[in-house]
């Protein structure tokens, strides 16, 4: 193998463990932070939000773990140089199209369609 192909690599395997490791930890935190602010005891689909957000987590969680297999010596051993470089570019965009995903079905699980607004001033009585 020669230097660059090493190089470039050890940089791809870096970077999709740092973005997945962002988004795995901070980037789901401040979502369901985000998400939920705007959710109230009164919001019935308040549960459906939470679950989205933890199915969002469980699969930054997965996404980590695989990143952090590319790195270990036996899977990068184990398979063929274009694989490897296929799979460390592809784990961090995945990762942020699952943050993506998650924030956008989390935001629209909120208002269903058996929601009572419970005011004027109700996060669901929003119409576009």
């Amino acid at each position: 193998m020669s230097y660059s192909f090493i190089l470039l690599r050890t940089a791809l395997q870096a970077f999709g463990l740092l973005i997945t490791l962002g988004l795995a930890t901070a980037g789901s935190a401040l979502l369901g932070f985000g998400v939920m602010t705007a959710c109230t005891s009164t919001t019935p689909s308040c549960g459906l939000t939470d679950a989205v957000l933890v199915v969002g987590w469980l699969l930054q969680g997965a996404l980590l773990l695989v990143a952090a297999a590319l790195c270990a010596g036996p899977v990068v051993r184990r398979l063929r140089p274009a694989t490897h470089l296929a799979l460390a570019a592809a784990v961090p965009l995945v990762a942020v199209l699952v943050l993506a995903g998650t924030g956008w079905v989390a935001d629209r699980s909120y208002c269903l369609p058996w929601h009572d607004p419970v005011g004027p001033g109700d996060y669901c009585d929003v119409t576009l």
